[in-house]
């Protein structure tokens, strides 16, 4: 075992505390609030909720306040709650009760560190992986004296809470990150994106399509003069997938297809592509080329319907199913745009009106997505439109993923100051503490055998006056 600090002991978890072990029955709790597994935060901590014991029936577990329950069931959700109040409990928290010789916010962190979770979660088992208190009772703890250990969670407190704003800060930056695309994607199709590009290109202007656009779609934005309204109809080819039945199992040509697990917005998932047997006729009708869009169909939750996302070409026998609706633009708009439009609030706004029904069943057929407005400019002006969007949308990614990093960093910062405090070096010793040696002689001379012989502690030799 490392040197220790002095006044510190080498010991173990079942050395300095004993789990309560009664059960009750809730009649006999009165009105007592019960706390569940569900009721703590997995890795927070935090308590989300209570209910009255008397709903029960079975025993519950009984705790007082200043005891500490630990969710012993999937230990790596590492749930340790400091109960501020008595209670009741379910089984699948171990109750360890207030100890002479560690003080219960030491042992809560002891508890929470990725050490002891790692080890939990090794002794764990079952489908349900859980632990008793006997499997993890031999988790050695390097026990600082009681005085000191106050000092440590002082002062971890005190670290823990400027980490603790930090990653409360970064868990703004996703909303500020979809509300700068949301004002991006505004920008672009209001024409203000390159306003300064059209200034450099004047005499293009695009003429009003004659196709008719769905008046739900409205009110629309107010588009530069020398653009004009389209549909998907006109500026795009739309088309169905793949019906699957039983049928076509016995059909001899079978092809990769997508589906609807497979598309989310502006996002492609293939991991799991399956086959699907189809005539030569429906191969030609519903075959993917690089560049086409897949609209999800659905009929479901409303925010749901119309993911789009665009078909990379990385499959090239792939075909889709029916209910993901196919746009194949023309030459007089450029994928990507319309890619983009429909990812817009506009698009979506366009999408879910179209798609709404009193009935609550909501749909997105191929005539209703065919209908849907879409701004048109010149093909140049598309394209640098595109080009810029993803110039912002890599900035966009820069900056969540800079953000993920630094919550890592956070995570780090804490296991390190933790290890930091484990090892005595985060507070000062102060010689005139009561070594831990002797809380734990006082343990063991008002508890006759509670610490077994084979494990007793060894002392750490005293440092020469």
């Amino acid at each position: 075992m490392s040197e220790l600090p002095r006044g510190w002991v080498h010991t173990t978890l079942g050395d300095i505390v004993s789990p309560r072990g009664a059960k009750v029955l809730p009649v006999e709790l009165g009105h007592a609030r019960f706390i569940g597994m569900d009721h703590i935060e997995a890795h927070t901590s935090r308590l989300l909720d209570t209910q009255p014991v008397s709903g029960f029936k079975s025993a519950v577990s009984v705790f007082k306040k200043g005891d500490i329950l630990y969710g012993r069931l999937r230990p790596y959700l590492n749930k340790v709650y400091e109960a501020d109040f008595d209670g009741a409990a379910s089984a699948e928290f171990i109750v360890i009760p207030e100890s002479p010789v560690v003080d219960r916010r030491f042992l809560a962190l002891s508890l929470r560190d990725p050490k002891f979770v790692a080890f939990a979660s090794q002794r764990s088992t079952g489908d349900r992986p859980r632990v008793k208190f006997e499997t993890v009772s031999d988790y050695p703890i390097s026990l600082p004296p009681l005085a000191e250990q106050r000092r440590i969670v002082t002062k971890l407190n005190s670290l823990f809470e400027r980490t603790r704003r930090a990653r409360e800060e970064l868990s703004h930056i996703p909303r500020l990150i979809e509300n700068y695309k949301k004002a991006i994607f505004e920008a672009a199709f209001r024409g203000d994106l390159t306003k300064d590009w059209r200034a450099s290109h004047p005499g293009q202007t695009v003429k009003a399509d004659s196709n008719s656009i769905d008046t739900r779609c409205r009110p629309l934005p107010e588009l530069p003069s020398a653009w004009s309204w389209g549909s998907v109809a006109s500026a795009s080819i739309v088309s169905g997938g793949l019906t699957k039945n039983a049928r076509r199992r016995g059909l001899e040509k079978k092809v990769p297809y997508l589906r609807v697990a497979n598309v989310y917005a502006n996002e492609l998932r293939l991991d799991d592509i399956q086959e699907i047997g189809c005539t030569p006729a429906e191969y030609e009708k519903t075959h993917l080329r690089q560049g086409d869009l897949l609209v999800v169909e659905g009929n479901g939750s409303i925010d749901q319907i119309g993911r789009v996302a665009m078909w990379d070409g990385s499959i090239s026998t792939c075909s889709h199913q029916n209910h993901l609706i196919r746009v194949r633009a023309k030459t007089t708009i450029t994928p990507e745009y319309l890619l983009f439009w429909l990812l817009s609030p506009w698009g979506r706004q366009s999408i879910e009106k179209v798609a709404s029904s009193s009935s609550g069943l909501h749909t997105l057929s191929i005539s209703k997505l065919s209908a849907l407005p879409v701004p048109m400019c010149t093909i140049e002006e598309m394209k640098e439109i595109t080009a810029r969007i993803n110039v912002y949308l890599s900035q966009i990614e820069d900056v969540f993923a800079d953000s993920a990093q630094a919550e890592h960093l956070l995570d780090c910062l804490d296991q390190a100051t933790l290890a930091k405090a484990f090892r005595g070096e985060l507070v000062p010793q102060d010689p005139n503490d009561e070594p831990a040696t002797v809380l734990l002689d006082r343990l063991r001379a008002s508890h006759p055998g509670r610490i077994a012989k084979s494990r007793r502690p060894r002392r750490q030799p005293e440092a020469a006056a």
